[in-house]
């Protein structure tokens, strides 16, 4: 099983000025508290032990306690898979990546953490629905995302011609499990690889699918929220509420 989260909190969010002038996204307030004390609300309830939180932009307005931090010092000019790398001393015994700019319910991560595979991905099924309130054209924003009938990726990250090309959005959390750190570190690090500082996880994960290395879904029904924009902020609010628990709820 894995138990350790590491929150990739390195950038700004533009899209959310002038919020973020300040602080960076994963501390942008939502009833009150910071995206990312959701988050990890939402992480020890699943039975997360350790969580690791990558930062950058505004580092020093990280507030959280009992956490293991790390720095990008590229933040402004690299992207999601070189944060990712900044914590690669904590990948030992598996881990899930996870955005700092979402908010998820515990079952959510908890059935991440016990996937039997060594590489997951968490995916909204329902998704379609969700993005009809967020953009004028679901199409937007949204990446293709093909599976075979067991769950396992086929491609994932590209930009989708029609509706068709999309059985769910991922949401942005990956699961590694510890077998799969190896392979992972090789990849990454090999002279060869063809990902640059700026690439996202999309890109990593659509490349070990090429390289015909398994990499499989974790299937859910909605239970999650993107706040990218103003917009997603005020629809958040509107499809969340806090609970005396210290847990969202999320209904959508």
């Amino acid at each position: 099983m894995i138990s350790k989260l590491i929150i990739l909190a390195a950038g700004q969010g533009n899209r959310l000025r002038p919020l973020t002038e300040n602080c960076p996204k994963g501390l942008v307030p939502l009833h009150g508290k910071p995206l990312m004390e959701w988050q990890i609300a939402s992480a020890r309830e699943a039975g997360i032990t350790e969580i690791a939180i990558v930062c950058g932009f505004k580092a020093e307005k990280m507030p959280f306690e009992d956490v293991h931090y790390f720095f990008n010092p590229r933040y402004a000019s690299t992207n999601m898979v070189e944060t990712l790398k900044c914590a690669r001393s904590f990948w030992q015994g598996g881990f899930i990546a996870s955005y700092s700019d979402i908010v998820f319910e515990p079952e959510m991560l908890h059935q991440q953490m016990n996937s039997p595979h060594p590489i997951s991905v968490t995916i909204d099924r329902q998704w379609k629905p969700y993005w009809e309130q967020r953009f004028e054209n679901v199409l937007e924003d949204a990446e293709t995302l093909k599976m075979d009938g067991e769950g396992k990726i086929l491609e994932l990250g590209a930009k989708p011609v029609d509706i068709t090309e999309i059985q769910g959005q991922y949401i942005g959390l990956t699961g590694f499990a510890d077998s799969a750190i190896p392979e992972l570190e090789k990849f990454l690090y090999h002279s060869d690889c063809p990902l640059t500082p700026v690439s996202y996880m999309t890109d990593l994960l659509q490349e070990l699918v090429s390289k015909k290395i398994c990499v499989h879904s974790c299937g859910f029904d909605a239970g999650w929220l993107e706040i990218d924009s103003l917009s997603d902020l005020n629809l958040a609010k509107d499809r969340s509420t806090p609970g005396k628990n210290g847990l969202l709820s999320i209904k959508r």
